[in-house]
This record gives structure tokens, C-alpha cells and sequence, in this order.
């Protein structure tokens, strides 16, 4: 609590800033207030408070007052350990827990800028304008008199208070709705079982627990189902405008468990040259603006692919019938159609609606069996596959000489088996069938940025910005102590991120690095500016390709449209708009990720428990802290070593990301690999307790 005297001094301040008009150091502001009575170290106390209550920012070494420009609006990102961050266009904003006020994770927020922490904007949630959750997800919990909710969703921290629960066990998973939202950041939150979902044992309910939790949809409403059913028919006269490329070879290679093929390619060479054709379903066709298809595709904004199940964003009537490019059957699409030479320059480009038969249905695991076999189905394959690993071993070599990034980030598939449990899990690793589709979506998508760069006309771009310093020195320091000699020359630039990258190739560590490289990265998002894409080295991206599970895709093919039809002549207010969806989807993509890890791990976590408890598993340290370290196995699944338990002489070396053992006088590094036996597991917190062997 401040005292009389302090209150006095913090009005006095913020009088003398208003008066000042323009921040000021701090030894401007001592002689202003001198004869005031206040003495220097009030006064620096005085500042302090007022900085931690976000009544005054500390940027640059200079103190001003908030004002109106210094507020920013976006989504609260929360973190499970109770801090987040404000999600922005112009930089997000890191919260602490104090100044969260009563702001949940996704809830749309107004916040003001407090000041700068290690180069990066710190502020305060000043109040919450939308919430997003009316529901949470979990279970019944006893404790004496009051019942309360254990939320499923580990980001919620604050006790909640359960009404409606009398004849409920302890245990019992339940949907409840909220009464009481809170009003600082350790108010409790009250609310009222609205649904008994079930037992926490009950086979499914750990994914409906989480479809819930992250408030994924579950059906479309009867007037959407309606429209699609209405809609999804081939027109019976193809339009004069469109071209008829129906004997055009063409072929879709997706995945093995693929249930929509949103693109198709076909590619002709032409001597050094490589016509390559790249058609994707004209879902636009079927979804009109402002139709109740339109409306919840908005509001889906993605797909979802959990673990055990596709959550579409459009009817199965659209996203697996009439808008999938099924092999023998006419569909509408869009098609890029380029001329590329021999050393991946596209010097040719065309846009135009058109009508497709897809000759094949190809998988990647096929696809990629052909290759190594020499074996193809017949000639018209042979050739298709073989020209287009030519062009895509020309397209990977141009975006990789300008400093385009390949991550090797290992992702899990669990496999489950036909009751929903968990029996196996797999990393998926790029192979060159993957690559090929890969260099065709990449190049298409740029080719139509471009297009809409030189016609200088607004569309929804997808932007990755460059990474702060900070992060940057950070890594710096990291690559320096694992003894990377790239480290060096490490900026925030593509080229000098591929150096390392391909250092790291030759080295055990190479996972951990390229996950170190990838958490100082921004994250990818939607914009209506073009501000480039740092991971793929371009000053313009976006998403064209996938508009059956990505609305960005399906507004870039209406404006693709508009402005072949119309010309450059914009809109009035389209900017704003594409601007207002931009930021949408990008809310939404947070949401649709973390689902979906959320249930790979799931099961990812539940196959430990069931399988291999007691193993001895070779891992990567991933981190260190006081009383221990993480340690990552080969499946991605990451556990803690206590080292408490067999030490009591530890310590901590931040900077060189290592603990010491003098008990003992071993040191653990980040990076190192140790071999460590699972003790138990937590499904519920996806934790393992590990014990080195």
C-alpha cells in the first residue's frame, strides 16, 4: 500500500510530466520537483511505483505519462505459468501476472505500453472488451463445503468456484458456465455445471475434454448444412470464361490418410523450360461473401486435425465432395500457370478460372517408393514425377541460395487404433515427394504476391517479420557455449540463420538447435500490409493454395478474381476489412495449433504411460534449471530429472545453459544426450518424471 506521502510525490510526478509535455530523464525531473520538498530517493522510489502500476512508461531512459496513442488492442495470449502476451500487428506485448488484471486466455483486451524490458514492449491489460470463453472444461474437485472446477485447460490458474454440483462425485468432468468473471489477476472465477460430460476414465471424453477446451465446433447449424447441400453441384454448362484443361495430365499427391485435395499440378517441359500448371479447387465458386457458408467458414477460420478426427471448416458436401480434386471427375478451379527457367526464375505468369479432371490420386508414400524404386505405374507418371523432381531440386536451390530456411523440426503422429487409443508413434520426415508439392505451393503462392505487388491491390498477405536482437543475441550466446562457429556472424537475417542451420547438420544437436533458431523466430501471421516473410527469405507472401481448410486462401481467391475482372480499381473500406479478417485468423491459427499439439500430445503422453514406464530411453537435454533438467526423447515427448534427489551441492550457470554437480562433478549442458528411465507419467499435465541411468 502507498503511504499519504507517496501518493503525494506520485501526483506531484505526473503533474510535472503533464506539464513537460515530452518524456523526461530522470534528472529533469529532480530538478523540476526541487523545492518541492521531495527528496531524490522519494522521487526514484515515487517513479518506480508508478512504472510497475503502468501509470507511467520508462522507455529509452526517459519517463512519460500514458497516453491515449500508447494503448493497443489484441488477443491475450496466456501462458501456463500465469504471465502473456497482448497479440498486435505492430509487435505483441508481454504482460506479467500483475498487471493481467482479470483478462483470460483469447479474450479481446485494451492494454497500455508500461515501458521496454530487454528491448521488448511491456504493458498492462486496462480492461477486457470481449471475452472468449462463456464455458470452461473439467473436473469436479471437494474441498470441505465448496466444490470447485480443475480446468482442463492448464493456462487458467485462478480457483474456480462450482454452484450446481450436489449430487456429483468428485471426478466427474463437467462443463460449466461462467457467472463471475474476475476483475484482477487473483480474483476467483464462479461458475455453474451447465453439462455432465462424464467420468474422467470414460473412453473419449480426454478429446472431448479438449474440443471443448479450446472451444472447437462440433456441427454446422442446419442453415449452413442447407446451403452446402444446395450448392454442391457441378454447374451443368461450364462458364465461357473459364479454360477447359480436362486433358491436360494432372495428377493430386497428398497423403496416405488425406480426406480433401485442394490442389492438383500438371507440368510440360518445354526445353530448358519447365510449364508447370498449379490448380486449386475454386471454392469461391461455391461459397459466396456474406453466405451462411461464408459466415462460419469466417468464424472457423481453419480446419482442425486432431488426433483422431478432421474438424472441417467447410461441410463434408464441399470439403470432401464437390471442391476436392477426386481423380476422374470434372471439378472448378483456379490455376497458376507459369514458365519457369532453368534456374527457377519464373519469366512467364497467367491467372484464370478453369475446369480440371484430375487423372490420378497419388500419396506421397507411393510417390516416394516410385522414386526409389525406379518403378511407376505407367509412362505419363514416370515423366510427371521425374520432371517435377527436376523443377523442384531447381526451385529448393534458388529459395535456399537466398537464405530461405529448412527447419528439421521432428513432428509426431501418434497412431491409434480403431478404439481411439494409442499404439504407436511415428516422426514425419520430409521426403522428396513432400518436397515436390512443397517447391510448387511455394512458388505459386509467390507468383500470385507478386501479382498482386505489381497491380499495387490490397489482399490478405502472409507475413513472418523479422526476430528482435534480443532473441538473436540470445541465441548467439547458446550457439557460442554448444561451440558453433556460424555463431558469429548470427544477425537477424535469413542467410546468416542458414549457416547455421547447415552447421548444424553435421552435428548431433541439430534438433535442439533448429528449435532453439525456431522459438527466436516470430510467429507466422495474416496481414493486409506486405511486410515479407523472413523463414522463406521473400518481401512477398501468401497463402493461396489450401481455401478448403484456410479462409485467408479463399478471400486471396476472391480478390485474385476481382482484380481480373476489375483491374487495379479498389474498393472503398477494403482495406480495413481485409485488415479486420487478417487479424481473425491469425487469433484463430493460435487456437487451431494449439489444439492440435494439444492432442498429439495427449496421446502422445498416454502411449508412455501404457507402454513404457520403467524404459531406458537415450535424450537430449533440452533445458536446465535450479533443481534439474528437461530432458527431450526421440518421440518428442520431454520429461524432468530432479536432480535434488540424488545432489544437494547444485548449481546454475545460466549463461552457459549448464548445472553442476559438485557432489559429484559432473556437468549436465543443454544439447548433451543422456540416457534416463521413465518413472511415471502424467497424462493430465503431459509431464514425466525421468531418472538418469
Amino acid at each position: 500500500m502507498s503511504t499519504k506521502k507517496d501518493s503525494l510525490a506520485e501526483e506531484l510526478i505526473i503533474q510535472t510530466l503533464k506539464e513537460l509535455k515530452k518524456p523526461a530523464s530522470i534528472s529533469k525531473i529532480k530538478r523540476f520537483l526541487k523545492g518541492s520538498g521531495l527528496t531524490e530517493s522519494r522521487i526514484e522510489k515515487s517513479l518506480k511505483s508508478l512504472v510497475s502500476e503502468g501509470k507511467v512508461i520508462f522507455v529509452e531512459g526517459k519517463y512519460s505519462i500514458i497516453r491515449e496513442q500508447q494503448t493497443i488492442i489484441g488477443h491475450f495470449d496466456e501462458a501456463r505459468k500465469g504471465y502473456g502476451f497482448v497479440i498486435h500487428p505492430k509487435g505483441d506485448v508481454f504482460i506479467p501476472i500483475r498487471l493481467k488484471g482479470g483478462a483470460m486466455d483469447g479474450d479481446l483486451v485494451e492494454a497500455i505500453i508500461t515501458g521496454f524490458r530487454k528491448g521488448k514492449r511491456e504493458g498492462k491489460i486496462i480492461s477486457v472488451l470481449e471475452r472468449k470463453n462463456e464455458k470452461l472444461v473439467g473436473l469436479v474437485e471437494r474441498k470441505g463445503l465448496v466444490s470447485y472446477l480443475i480446468p482442463a485447460d492448464k493456462r487458467i490458474r485462478r480457483p474456480i468456484v462450482l454452484t450446481g454440483v450436489d449430487d456429483l462425485e468428485q471426478g466427474t468432468v463437467v462443463e460449466a458456465l461462467i457467472k463471475v468473471y474476475p476483475k484482477s489477476f487473483d480474483d476467483v472465477i464462479y461458475a455453474e455445471v451447465s453439462k455432465v460430460l462424464g467420468r474422467e476414465d470414460e473412453k473419449g471424453i480426454d478429446i472431448e475434454i479438449l474440443i471443448r477446451m479450446h472451444g472447437l465446433p462440433q456441427s454446422f447449424p442446419s442453415e449452413v448444412e442447407e446451403e452446402a447441400k444446395r450448392v454442391a453441384r457441378f454447374p451443368s454448362e461450364i462458364p465461357s470464361n473459364r479454360r477447359d484443361l480436362r486433358n491436360l495430365f494432372t495428377v493430386t499427391i497428398d497423403g496416405l490418410d488425406a480426406k480433401d485435395f485442394d490442389d492438383a499440378v500438371s507440368l510440360k517441359k518445354e526445353g530448358d523450360f519447365y510449364r508447370l500448371w498449379v490448380h486449386i479447387a475454386d471454392v469461391s465458386y461455391y461459397v459466396k461473401p456474406n453466405s451462411f457458408l461464408d459466415k462460419e467458414a469466417f468464424k472457423r477460420s481453419f480446419s482442425v486435425y486432431l488426433v483422431d478426427r478432421v474438424i472441417p471448416m467447410l461441410p463434408f458436401e464441399l470439403s470432401a465432395g464437390i471442391c476436392s480434386l477426386k481423380p476422374n471427375e470434372d471439378r472448378l478451379s483456379m490455376t497458376v500457370e507459369m514458365l519457369i527457367d532453368k534456374s527457377g526464375k519464373v519469366i512467364e505468369k497467367d491467372f484464370y478460372e478453369s475446369v480440371i479432371c484430375s487423372d490420378y490420386r497419388l500419396t506421397y508414400e507411393e510417390v516416394d517408393e516410385c522414386i526409389e524404386s525406379g518403378k511407376f505405374k505407367n509412362q505419363d507418371i514416370e515423366r510427371l514425377i521425374t520432371e517435377l523432381l527436376e523443377l523442384k531440386d531447381i526451385l529448393e536451390k534458388k529459395r535456399l541460395k537466398r537464405g530461405s530456411l529448412n527447419f528439421e523440426i521432428p513432428e509426431p503422429k501418434v497412431i491409434l487404433d480403431e478404439e481411439g487409443n494409442p499404439i504407436d508413434v511415428i516422426i514425419r520426415e520430409k521426403t522428396p515427394a513432400t518436397s515436390i508439392i512443397e517447391e510448387a505451393m511455394i512458388v505459386a503462392n509467390e507468383t500470385v504476391a507478386q501479382y498482386f505487388m505489381e497491380n499495387d491491390y490490397p489482399t490478405i498477405f502472409r507475413i513472418h517479420e523479422k526476430p528482435d536482437q534480443n532473441d538473436v543475441e540470445f541465441v548467439k550466446r547458446f550457439l557460442a557455449e554448444l561451440g558453433y562457429a556460424s555463431y558469429k556472424g548470427l544477425k537477424a537475417s535469413p542467410k546468416s540463420f542458414q549457416k547455421v542451420i547447415l552447421e548444424s547438420d553435421k552435428r548431433d544437436d541439430r534438433v535442439l538447435v533448429n528449435i532453439l533458431l525456431l522459438r527466436s523466430l516470430k510467429k507466422a501471421r495474416y496481414s493486409s500490409e506486405p511486410l515479407g516473410h523472413f523463414g522463406l527469405a521473400t518481401s512477398t507472401y501468401l497463402h493461396f493454395t489450401s481455401p478448403i481448410r484456410r479462409y485467408p486462401d479463399l478471400i486471396v481467391h476472391r480478390q485474385l478474381k476481382t482484380l481480373l475482372k476489375n483491374g487495379s480499381r479498389k474498393p472503398k473500406g477494403i482495406q480495413e476489412e481485409l485488415e479486420r479478417i487478417a487479424e481473425h485468423c491469425s487469433a484463430r491459427e493460435i487456437e487451431v495449433d494449439a489444439a492440435e499439439r494439444d492432442s498429439q500430445e495427449l496421446k502422445l503422453y498416454q502411449l508412455m504411460k501404457e507402454k513404457y514406464v520403467g524404459e531406458v530411453f537415450e535424450g537430449i537435454i533440452s533445458g536446465v534449471v535450479a533443481g534439474g533438467l528437461y530432458v527431450e526423447l526421440p518421440n518428442t515427448a520431454e520429461g524432468y530429472v530432479d536432480l535434488t534427489e540424488i545432489s544437494d551441492k547444485l548449481e546454475l550457470n545460466q549463461d552457459k545453459y549448464e548445472i553442476y554437480d559438485r557432489k559429484s562433478g559432473q556437468v549436465f549442458r543443454v544439447g548433451e544426450k543422456v540416457l534416463v528411465q521413465i518413472l511415471n507419467v502424467s497424462v493430465a499435465e503431459r509431464f514425466m518424471k525421468l531418472m538418469l541411468v
